[in-house]
């Protein structure tokens, strides 16, 4: 063999042994092609690598849970790939839960792995967003290095497009926010190069968040020391990195394309099995074809994020979520609740596969309630408002529930005042803790005011604080402090509403005025159980959905009429 040929098979050696051993042979058939020769020559020195007896360092399988390390106290493993493994694991400093990542021990001793690991860190910590996985610190313990990071609670993209393709509204908003928080790493020199569904996140209220930067390349970098070698997952790779290029934050785009095509139709436009000349010569079957009630437009933006060339392709990310959000129009809380109840509908027929007869039963008046639409009013010029996420002043993470719970009361309450177009929540909750101003999330939502404000809940009083701003001259209409009973939450809350709507000129209808005045005095512990249940149940997963059943019990049981 020659000495070319070695540097060849110990490439190739390398690159599959950072993959999960799910991709490890769709890589082997894109990085080896035809010669069958090569392709033997690195499954050999795998099968050494894997064997306890075999010359090569075995990978040794450590499970570290129950072990503290530093100031971390490993809880269980969530998952393994070919460069380490990750861990749930609780901050004892700060007495919060992380996600602890691991280099692989066979890959503590490189020098270059070890560089790379760092590599990973400094480029996440670099990157401030929300649609970004966020780094804590970098340190080592027990010998390990390893990134203490955020931990999200809920499943993978690729998990949640195995139960079918998802919603085009979905999609879409996933894509958008995927493409920023792409645009964010891009901005501070980040290249992912390993954009899939895998490594995009959805924690507990749909937030998207891209993970694993193990290949991440920077810009600022003088050279790669992986140039000629298959960088990324076969099936989402660009042309460009199937040649073995660099590539640019473009390859990203087109993996992110790759991406909302999976989404949409439940399969990848490149298959991975397929041999990958197919990358640089086919064209995907049209989105139309697979899923017709997609509109034609989204097919155009697809292939325009699949142009073969990087010339041809969105140039920033930026340009291709403007493109999105176009051809996903203004989300309003009319809209949303109608695809809220299409949802719900789905579930239903989950939920008495599995017996869960109970739950419809016990959230039949709840939902019932969620679900009415306004009625507009024809011809009328309706007046657009979102209400931001309130904050919560409690200090106690787990009273999140009562505050997203006054959010969407308030915002459902809005929804009933025809004259007025409402945000959805799902759409304003995008901007939680993102640091926007007011006047730059009115103009990308594209309404006429926003408010925003906080709830502080102490024992059985609340308070709610909003303000509201003109986004039209970036001007402060009005703010104000609400403060009663919990068994006078309805109350609240419907006051809040008719302000708002008399701040901004609305004039309510008698019946708006009377749905909206007549609110009953609450039970305080079924209407917690109410919200508790109302706030497992919008996580769309099926323990979720049976936690949410039994604080609806609870409901019932505190108050039964």
């Amino acid at each position: 063999m020659t000495p070319e040929r070695w540097d060849r098979v110990k490439e190739v050696f390398q690159a599959a042994i950072e993959r999960d051993e799910g991709e490890r042979q769709e890589y082997l058939a894109a990085a080896c092609g035809s010669d069958a020769l090569l392709r033997q020559e690195v499954e050999s020195l795998l099968r050494e690598h894997s064997s306890p007896d075999g010359l090569i360092s075995p990978v040794r399988k450590v499970d570290l849970s129950g072990r503290t390390i530093t100031h971390f106290r490993v809880i269980e493993k969530l998952g393994q790939g070919g460069m380490g493994v990750v861990y749930r694991a609780e901050d004892l400093k700060l007495g919060r839960t992380v996600a602890l990542k691991f280099l692989a021990p066979h890959m503590a001793v490189s020098g270059e792995h070890r560089a790379r690991f760092v590599r990973e860190a400094r480029a996440l910590a670099a990157i401030d967003h929300p649609n970004i996985c966020a780094v804590h610190e970098i340190d080592e313990g027990e010998g390990r290095l390893f990134l203490a990071m955020s931990f999200v609670n809920g499943p993978t993209l690729k998990a949640k497009i195995a139960q079918g393709p998802i919603e085009v509204d979905e999609a879409l908003r996933i894509a958008i926010d995927a493409a920023r928080g792409l645009q964010a790493a891009h901005r501070t020199g980040v290249i992912h190069r390993d954009v899939k569904s895998a490594n995009i996140m959805l924690d507990s209220e749909g937030r998207v968040i891209i993970t694993d930067f193990g290949l991440a390349l920077l810009e600022s970098q003088p050279g790669d020391s992986h140039a000629g070698m298959l960088m990324g997952t076969p099936g989402y790779m660009s042309p460009e990195q199937v040649r073995g290029e660099k590539g640019d934050r473009r390859s990203d785009i087109w993996s992110l394309g790759v991406v909302l095509y999976e989404m949409v139709t439940g399969t990848l436009p490149f298959p991975a099995g397929r041999n990958p000349a197919s990358i640089l010569n086919d064209e995907p079957t049209p989105l139309k074809s697979l899923r017709p009630e997609a509109p034609p437009e989204m097919d155009q933006v697809v292939r325009k994020a699949l142009a073969k060339a990087p010339d041809e392709r969105y140039q920033t990310a930026e340009e291709l979520a403007t493109d999105l959000r176009k051809l996903r129009g203004p989300v309003t809380e009319d809209t949303s609740k109608n695809r809220l109840a299409h949802r719900f509908s789905k579930w239903k027929l989950a939920a008495a596969a599995f017996g869960l007869v109970l739950l419809l039963a016990a959230g039949a008046a709840f939902w019932t309630l969620r679900l009415r639409l306004p009625s507009g009013r024809p011809g009328a010029t309706r007046i657009s408002v979102a209400v931001l996420p309130l904050q919560n002043l409690s200090g106690d993470a787990e009273q999140q529930y009562f505050t997203d719970g006054m959010t969407e009361a308030i915002v459902t309450d809005l929804a009933q005042i025809g004259a007025l177009r409402v945000i959805s929540r799902t759409s304003a909750l995008a901007y939680r803790n993102r640091g926007d101003t007011l006047t730059a999330i009115a103009r990308e939502l594209r309404v006429d005011h926003v408010v925003e404000g906080s709830v502080l809940r102490a024992a059985h009083r609340v308070r709610i604080t909003v303000q509201l701003l003109d986004a039209r001259n970036d001007r402060h209409l009005w703010a104000h402090n609400y403060e009663g009973d919990l068994r006078d939450i309805l109350r609240l809350q419907s006051e809040v509403a008719q302000a708002i709507a008399r701040e901004v000129r609305v004039r309510l209808t008698p019946g708006e005025q009377a749905r909206l005045s007549n609110r009953p005095r609450v039970n305080p512990k079924a209407h917690e159980a109410l919200l508790k249940g109302y706030h497992h149940m919008l996580k769309w997963e099926l323990k979720e959905v049976l936690r949410g059943r039994e604080y609806f019990q609870q409901a019932i049981a505190e108050d039964p009429g």
